[in-house]
């Protein structure tokens, strides 16, 4: 008899650790939207995509031994655990982001740098207004016991991101 697995709980440190995984990416990737949304509006869908899809894989993780989703501040503590409390925090991730950037870490496909930026205040706060508002939305979604798709992080992605903070 074959069976098909849909799904599978974890242990908790093992969720955790699963649901940490992309939190550094999904935080480069808000700032890559904050940055570059108009000088690479063509970019702007691929990178609200692949967090869309972290996000769907955070959203199917469980835990044993009754298959039950993240709470609330596990979700805060793993997946969003790269996003700061405060505009300093905000500051100091577009400071690190340019550094990583003037060191090559972030190209283009034709393995061009991103233009360099000086992180402002401004930038700042609405990066943060950005996060803050993801996490307000995303959490939820993640710690209910429905699954959502891909496409339904993108929308409240798109949403967000079209907010004028």
């Amino acid at each position: 008899m074959k069976r098909y697995i849909y799904g599978m709980s974890f242990v908790k440190s093992e969720a955790l650790r699963r649901a940490s995984f992309y939190s550094q990416d999904i935080l480069e990737h808000v700032i890559k939207v904050v940055l570059y949304k108009d000088i690479r509006s063509d970019d702007v869908d691929h990178w609200v995509g692949e967090i869309a899809s972290w996000l769907r894989s955070a959203d199917t993780i469980t835990l044993k031994p009754n298959n039950r989703h993240l709470k609330p501040k596990e979700v805060r503590d793993t997946v969003f655990q790269c996003m700061g409390d405060s505009l300093e925090d905000y500051l100091q991730s577009l400071n690190m982001f340019q550094h990583d950037n003037k060191k090559g870490k972030f190209t283009y496909n034709d393995k061009t740098r991103y233009p360099e930026i000086v992180p402002d205040a401004q930038t700042a706060d609405r990066l943060m207004c950005i996060c803050t508002e993801m996490m307000e939305n995303v959490i939820p979604m993640i710690c209910d016991k429905q699954s959502h798709s891909r496409q339904e992080y993108q929308d409240v992605l798109e949403n967000i991101i079209s907010l004028q903070c």
